[in-house]
């Protein structure tokens, strides 16, 4: 496909949620700044950030306005901030969805980069087959603070061998937000239309929002656009939220993951029995995350207890039991094998050294 030319376009709008992300936010901003789509309204949301996050969108705000006149460039990029008080992600992003102005909007993670076509390339493909949800795909990037990202070079990845562009059902894509592998189950990496801005996160909810959200807003049209094209990049650290011990953590999944379990059997009655093996594969994968970020973190004095603990969980316990083999990895059905057979010592060894790589990175 190629892109039409078009002189005017609607503003689409960019919401980013920050909190203490004074370490990344600079390149992610200058990510969407560096979009070729010309009309862009970005949404700066500061959730209570004790570093220096603040100072940094202000500073955006200002450079803005004192260089916007001066620069002869058909590109509008109109800065908006928002400074609040701590209330978590969920609060923060739906105060941008209350606030944004645009045709279109996508969220961008504070920690996160966008490469320069992603805006364009969804904009296209949405408006060329009348689709209100579309998305790309993703990359994983080793964050460092000495290496600058090459978001040209990340943008001409090659594509797969078949048209990168596929409509599916929504019910197609119930089974592609289980698969953690995909990235699909994050709210990032989408282009929405306007009229999707009444769908809110759960305040409640403190992990796995995004995915909640996924499975809510799909009630509101049938079709699906997805572009095989890695346009998001998403940077990994030992800071982000999915890596932060909590003395809740387990608990944070479980009241989450049994949010969207409860959701999907309630919501999807017919295609429940199909989506059953995949579900509990999904929640089986969040298992992992618990048992290198929480049971085997350095900070945890009772890994073996905290391990044995989620066998008393019955959410997890039919996870372990239920979730097939074949729906992982190598790497990743050993570990769920492990699981099966309460192999602890095994688990133990795995996940400190999971949770050293983590930590050294």
């Amino acid at each position: 496909m190629q892109k039409q030319q078009v002189v005017s376009r609607p503003l689409i709008s960019v919401i980013i949620p920050i909190y203490n992300a004074a370490s990344f936010l600079p390149q992610t901003i200058e990510s969407v700044l560096s979009q070729d789509y010309p009309n862009l309204e970005i949404l700066l949301i500061n959730d209570g950030s004790t570093d220096q996050s603040k100072q940094i969108c202000e500073s955006y705000i200002t450079k803005y306005q004192n260089t916007k006149n001066k620069n002869h460039t058909k590109n509008n990029r109109h800065i908006r901030f928002f400074n609040l008080p701590h209330q978590g992600v969920s609060r923060t992003r739906n105060h941008g969805l209350r606030e944004f102005s645009g045709e279109y909007f996508c969220f961008l993670d504070a920690d996160d980069l966008l490469a320069p076509t992603f805006i364009s390339d969804l904009y296209y493909f949405a408006t060329e087959h009348q689709l209100k949800y579309v998305s790309s795909t993703y990359q994983r990037r080793i964050y460092s603070s000495d290496q600058k990202p090459s978001l040209k070079e990340k943008a001409t990845l090659p594509l797969s061998s078949s048209s990168p562009y596929k409509i599916i059902s929504t019910s197609d894509f119930l089974k592609k937000l289980l698969d953690l592998e995909t990235g699909y189950n994050f709210c990032h990496m989408k282009l929405f239309h306007h009229s999707l801005k009444t769908t809110l996160f759960d305040p409640d909810l403190k992990v796995a929002e995004d995915a909640l959200y996924n499975f809510t807003i799909l009630k509101n049209f049938d079709r699906v656009g997805i572009l095989e094209k890695p346009l998001y990049i998403y940077q990994v650290h030992p800071h982000s939220t999915v890596r932060t011990f909590t003395k809740d953590y387990a608990e944070n999944y479980h009241h989450a993951l049994q949010k969207i379990s409860t959701y999907l059997h309630f919501q999807y009655p017919d295609l429940f029995p199909h989506l059953e093996k995949s579900l509990q594969a999904f929640i089986a994968t969040h298992l992992f995350f618990i048992l290198v970020n929480f049971c085997c973190h350095p900070q945890n004095q009772y890994p073996r207890k905290t391990l044995r603990a989620l066998y008393n969980i019955p959410l997890f316990y039919r996870a372990i039991y239920l979730a097939p083999l074949r729906f992982f990895s190598p790497p990743k059905a050993f570990i769920l094998f492990c699981f099966k057979f309460r192999l602890f010592l095994i688990l133990q060894l795995i996940g400190r050294l999971r949770a050293k790589q983590n930590t050294s990175k």
